[in-house]
């Protein structure tokens, strides 16, 4: 999105209105120091908006406008974003897409990093490094170490791509007769020829891309009467892209190597050399506290023995493991509790939903301004 800002900045005869968004009460996912920066740097109208754990409403109302699961819980910041953006412009160009065409996610690190290393040595750094501390740089070598452990390719880039892997699956579904995530990477990508590079590119770029990125970008601006277009999925440039080699775009821990270095003399000293960081939000702490009662609503025994879709034992344990403390739990809670939302709204019986939404909405602003 900076690349996007600065090549808007050079073309426009005036100064273009920028959009950052960040989050109260956290420092470590907030980047709005760095879009002050670049905007200042290019001399935009720049506006800022902090966002605070969502009320019910406010998430009832998301997935009214998705019509879907808000299974990424960044949608919610980009539809308040998007409310925010309207009152000033009615068009915004976004940076959707550069990271599936030239590779800018971290988790192609990992799948990436493994496949270079032989087998018989992957087998014996597994265990150990599977005894590393979570967070921080153990925390990356221990996750590499969950991915040497897998034998297919497919496999490996599910684990850094799904909120359950199949076992999980199988045992918080009361019918887990589903197919298996190799499976489904193998439909969406095909037997095209290739890297586990250009697979993982190539199954976010056709599935990724657009049932989640562009979906909800789409939807939520749309929600607002406001148009979001994405200038890197202009077709001449996702024919350029397409045409560099995966091995130019990630390099071991590095990614997005080509954009960085075309970015480098558009935006301020040290903003195209960055680490990615992910479009996350505090879900972790806000499931713990804010959105507990929401959380213990849709997710009760009573209400899960009734829809006989998930084990209520199963997802008994996964809650109280989360709140005991782990961290990298939160998607799997937050991945139920989106689908139950969404159940409730479009699939459960009126008669029996109407109720319980009429109690979640009661639970009203969880103590926070809207």
């Amino acid at each position: 999105s900076s690349t996007v800002a600065a090549l808007m900045a050079r073309a426009s005869g005036g100064p273009v209105k920028t959009f950052a968004v960040g989050f109260e009460g956290s420092t470590a996912l907030d980047e709005r120091r760095y879009a002050l920066q670049v905007a200042r740097h290019l001399g935009t109208d720049h506006h800022e908006l902090v966002v605070q754990a969502p009320t019910c409403s406010q998430l009832l109302a998301l997935t009214w406008h998705l019509d879907a699961p808000p299974s990424n819980p960044a949608t919610l910041a980009t539809m308040l974003l998007s409310e925010l953006a309207r009152r000033h412009v009615k068009v915004v160009l976004t940076g959707e897409g550069a990271d599936e065409l030239l590779g800018g996610y971290g988790k192609y690190v990992y799948p990436h990093v493994a496949s270079m290393v032989p087998r018989p040595i992957a087998r014996a750094l597994a265990p150990l490094m599977a005894r590393l501390p979570p967070g921080g740089l153990t925390g990356r070598l221990r996750k590499l170490g969950e991915v040497l452990a897998l034998d297919d390719p497919d496999l490996r880039f599910a684990h850094v791509n799904t909120a359950f892997n199949d076992g999980e699956r199988s045992e918080i579904l009361c019918d887990g007769s589903l197919l298996s995530t190799p499976e489904i990477v193998s439909r969406v990508v095909g037997t095209a020829p290739g890297t586990i590079l250009d697979r993982m590119m190539r199954f976010d770029l056709l599935g990724y891309l657009p049932e989640d990125n562009l979906m909800k970008v789409d939807r939520v601006t749309m929600a607002h009467g406001l148009e979001g277009r994405a200038p890197f999925l202009d077709h001449a440039f996702v024919t350029l892209a397409l045409g560099i080699p995966a091995s130019r775009k990630v390099r071991l821990f590095d990614t997005k190597l080509t954009l960085r270095q075309a970015a480098t003399e558009l935006l301020p000293a040290g903003i195209a050399g960055r680490p990615k960081h992910a479009f996350e939000l505090p879900v972790d702490s806000w499931l713990r506290r804010p959105l507990a009662p929401f959380v213990d609503s849709v997710l009760c025994p009573a209400f899960l023995s009734r829809q006989r879709l998930f084990v209520p034992d199963a997802v008994a344990r996964l809650v109280q493991e989360h709140r005991a403390g782990a961290r990298a739990l939160w998607r799997k809670v937050w991945t139920l509790v989106a689908f139950q939302i969404w159940y409730l709204k479009f699939i459960e019986d009126p008669a029996l939903a109407g109720p319980m939404l009429s109690r979640l909405e009661s639970i009203g602003s969880l103590g926070l301004p809207t």
